[in-house]
This record gives structure tokens, C-alpha cells and sequence, in this order.
């Protein structure tokens, strides 16, 4: 038999690793499931009672007006299963849809980027989550503008979907306490602003349409997290088990296992998608609106630059590299039959002790997410 490797696809893996990926992502993924049927109840009770084309500047318990109707003394009741205007009213705080509005999703991608105690899978997750954003939020925000049509696509639902999607990849060991519960809490106020904006501000079809995009984006986490877990081992910690076999560049595995490595291509073709609707709902625009499109491209503009500077590989995966030959090339200058290694030969031992260190690691990363 051939001499026993230290690491590589055809190498034995450690039980506690290849359990590990599915397990400690899975709440996430539960997270994620709930959100969207709440959003579809949400959107189906609006399909029947019609909240969205309420006037609340003109309606009362008792008399609820339609915006759609010119009449000024066309009233009618609300359904006894429906929402009264007050309802509607005190179930979404302006304030708090405000703050979620404005803060966008640096709401929860900064604290992410600030508060993590493992920079490089943050940074991967960030690097996948922004162009995507980028390409899409224009067209969102602009559709209505562009086709001269009340339809309007829930903005609303697509920022917040795109800040609680990236949640999939990240586990609480990746984050400082603080951070932790901070996303916490606004992953649960995410929740309820997507719930109240699908029951009263959008048709089902405009829900739904923004809805598409996030799972679109949900699946591309998932395709990633297929990708990883086929090497046995989560994603963030190929590097380190890469090493273990010699490889000259592990990062690099990493970032094309993530997508990373072709970051520079995606996030071109965002630009154009964003640069095109931007400029169109320019063209289209009423004198009135020219503040707000200013706002939106100044906040744009910050998310450009957080994707510029990801993308030069501030928090990159530095190359881990073991002494002397790798630990294929080790086994074989040991004979076939596994000779005994002299205290001046360090190759084989260098890697007996690499693989031991990855063993401690690896056996470490038992599921921590509640």
C-alpha cells in the first residue's frame, strides 16, 4: 500500500467537518423559509382585501376611500377579515419604515464588516452580496418611472431580502456578541417591515417581483454552500486544509469556490445594469423627484466604493504555506512502506503536525447558531 497523505480529496475527513457545514447554517436557512411564508400570507391577505389602494389621508374606520375613486363621499366598510385604515396606520410606524429606508442595507452589512471576529468569510459574503444588489436596485426602484406605470416592484422587500439572504453565510462564532445581537434584533424588525409592507403598501404581484430577486440571490448562496460542503469542509476553512497538501495558492481555491475570484467581472456588469436604469429614471424624472434620485445615487455611491475597496483584497485569505515539501512529497521521500524519518529530515513531521493542528481546529467547529 501506498504511503498515508496528510490531506487531499482522496484523504479520510474528519466526521465532526463534513457534519458541520449543513448543521450550522441550517437555522439560517429556517430563518429565511419563515420569512418568506410570512411574506406570501402577507401578499395573499392583501390580494383580498386591496390594503394598498386605500387613501388613509381621506379614510376612517367607518368610512374607507379608495384612491382610485374620485368621489369624494364614495365610502365603503372594510371586510370584517380586513384591516381598518387606523390598523394600517399603527401597524407601520413611519419612523421605523424610515430608518430601514434610509439606513438601507448598511443597516446590516456594516455591522458585519465592523463587528466580525473572522474578516475573510465576511469579506466573501459581501464581495457576493453587493454587485447583485447594485445590478437590481436600480431597476426596482425605477421601474414604474421607466414604463410610465402605477406598477411599482417592492423595493422594500428586495433591500430587506438582501440584507437578511447574506445571514446564510454567516455564524455567530463569526461575530463579536454585540454584532450578534444587533443582527439579531434588526433581522427581526426586517421581518416585520417585510410583512406590513406585503399586507398594505404592495399588490401580490409587486411583492412578489421583488421577492424573485431575493430568492434568486438565496440561491445562488445555496449553490456556493453546495460547492463548499462537496470538499467536506466549510468554505472559510479550505485555506488552511489547501495548505496541508502543498497548494501553492489555497486563497485562490477559496475565492473561486466563493465566486469571489470573479468579482471584477460581476461587478462590471452591474454597473452597467445600474448605470443604465439610473440614467434612464434621470431622463424620466419630474422636477420634484431630482432630490431624492440624488439621495439615491449618493447612497449608491458609498456602496461602489465599499465594493471597490472589498474587491482590492483588503481582508484577503494570506497564502498558508508549509516548511519544506508538501506533505505528498514528504510521504513519498519516506518510502513506500512508510520509513522512519531522521530528526534532520522536518518535511514529514512539519506536516504530521499541520494535519494535527487542522484536526484540533476542525474538531472545534462544533454548530454554535441557536
Amino acid at each position: 500500500s501506498g504511503a498515508p497523505r496528510c490531506g487531499g480529496a482522496s484523504g479520510h475527513r474528519h466526521p465532526a467537518v463534513d457534519r458541520q457545514p449543513a448543521r450550522a447554517r441550517m437555522p439560517s436557512h429556517r430563518m429565511l423559509a419563515a420569512w418568506t411564508m410570512l411574506l406570501f400570507i402577507a401578499a395573499a391577505w392583501e390580494g383580498l382585501c386591496a390594503h394598498s389602494i386605500y387613501d388613509l389621508r381621506l379614510s376612517t374606520d367607518d368610512c374607507v376611500r379608495l384612491k382610485s375613486r374620485d368621489v369624494a363621499d364614495d365610502c365603503s366598510d372594510p371586510e370584517a377579515s380586513c384591516a381598518s385604515p387606523t390598523t394600517v396606520q399603527q401597524s407601520s410606524p413611519r419612523w421605523l419604515s424610515d430608518l430601514a429606508g434610509m439606513g438601507g442595507p448598511l443597516m446590516t452589512w456594516l455591522p458585519m464588516l465592523l463587528g466580525n471576529k473572522e474578516a475573510v468569510p465576511v469579506r466573501h459574503v459581501l464581495l457576493t452580496a453587493l454587485p447583485w444588489y447594485l445590478a437590481f436596485i436600480g431597476p426596482v426602484r425605477h421601474t414604474h418611472r421607466l414604463l410610465g406605470s402605477r406598477w411599482d416592484p417592492s423595493g422594500h422587500v428586495f433591500v430587506y431580502g438582501a440584507q437578511l439572504v447574506p445571514l446564510v453565510r454567516v455564524r455567530s462564532r463569526m461575530l463579536h456578541p454585540v454584532t450578534q445581537a444587533w443582527l439579531a434584533v434588526w433581522a427581526a424588525t426586517l421581518t416585520y417591515l417585510s410583512v406590513t409592507t406585503a399586507s398594505f403598501f404592495h399588490t401580490p404581484s409587486e411583492t412578489l417581483a421583488g421577492y424573485a430577486l431575493v430568492a434568486a440571490l438565496w440561491g445562488w448562496f445555496i449553490l456556493v454552500h453546495a460547492g463548499s460542503s462537496a470538499v467536506g469542509l466549510p468554505s472559510e476553512r479550505r485555506p488552511l486544509a489547501l495548505a496541508s497538501t502543498g497548494s501553492a495558492a489555497p486563497h485562490r481555491e477559496e475565492e473561486d469556490e466563493m465566486g469571489t475570484g470573479r468579482t471584477p467581472g460581476r461587478a462590471m456588469l452591474a454597473f452597467l445594469l445600474w448605470s443604465a436604469s439610473t440614467a434612464g429614471s434621470w431622463l424620466a424624472c419630474m422636477p420634484a423627484e431630482v432630490g431624492m434620485l440624488a439621495g439615491f445615487l449618493g447612497y449608491d455611491a458609498v456602496l461602489w466604493l465599499l465594493l471597490a475597496w472589498l474587491s482590492t483584497g483588503a481582508a484577503a485569505t494570506p497564502a498558508v504555506h508549509l516548511p519544506g515539501a508538501s506533505c505528498g512529497q514528504a510521504a513519498s521521500a519516506a518510502g513506500p512502506h512508510g520509513g522512519a524519518v531522521g530528526e534532520g529530515d522536518g518535511s514529514l513531521s512539519a506536516c504530521a503536525a499541520a494535519a494535527g493542528s487542522l484536526r484540533a481546529r476542525t474538531a472545534s467547529l462544533a454548530p454554535d447558531d441557536a
